[in-house]
Formats: structure tokens, C-alpha cells, sequence
């Protein structure tokens, strides 16, 4: 949703509806449009920025969420998949979330998982 602006504009447009909290797509099939986990990962700096920038629009972070099949039978696709799950399970940690939603497209089902970290 909103992969058409950036994220401040995306972020204005979220509080404008009148929400306190964003879920922010971060891997597998989800454009990376906003930001791309396996760089954040690799940049503290980057992760207080994005921080700081959902703080001054008034919001927080609920969850990230990464939708991505890593059971696909081709392994150069389910190997990306992996890995950028794997990215956002660690940018779960660098940004002091706790919440993950995980789609395993492949069942067309939806798994909101706890990750505990810290």
C-alpha cells in the first residue's frame, strides 16, 4: 500500500487517517520501495533514521511484515526469499520490534508470529 510515494509521504498519509501505528513491508514479495532490510541490517545510523522518522510523524512500528515463499522448489528463488527473511528477522532486532507477519504465499495464509528479541 502506498508504494507510490515515499516514505515520509506515506507516513504523512498514515496519520492523516487518523492511525498511531504502521506495519512496514520489508522483504519477499513486498516492493522494496520505502527501504530494503538487507541494508539497514548493515547500518545502525540508518535504523535510528528510520526510527526517528516514524517517531515525528506521531506513529510507531506494530510490526514488520516480509511475504515471501521459501518453500519454492526453485532454489535460486526460495534461496532470495530466505535470505530476506532472514534480513528482516534481524532488522526485527536492530529496531527493537518484536512483531513479525509472515505470509507463506505458497498456502495463501497468513502467520502473524512473535519474534522475542532482546
Amino acid at each position: 500500500m502506498f508504494f507510490e510515494k515515499n516514505l515520509e509521504e506515506t507516513l504523512e498519509t498514515i496519520r492523516a487517517y487518523g492511525c498511531d501505528a504502521v506495519e512496514i513491508g520489508t522483504g519477499g514479495f513486498t516492493p522494496k520501495k520505502h527501504f530494503y532490510a538487507g541494508e539497514l541490517i548493515k547500518d545502525d545510523s540508518k535504523c535510528k533514521q528510520l526510527a526517528a522518522l516514524v517517531k515525528k510523524h506521531g506513529l510507531f512500528i506494530s510490526a514488520l511484515y516480509c511475504h515471501a515463499n521459501m518453500l519454492h522448489p526453485d532454489p535460486k528463488f526460495s534461496t532470495q526469499r530466505h535470505k530476506d527473511f532472514r534480513d528482516v528477522v534481524m532488522l526485527l532486532e536492530r529496531l527493537e520490534l518484536k512483531e513479525l507477519l509472515h505470509s507463506l504465499d505458497v498456502l495463501d495464509h497468513q502467520i502473524r508470529i512473535s519474534i522475542q528479541t532482546g
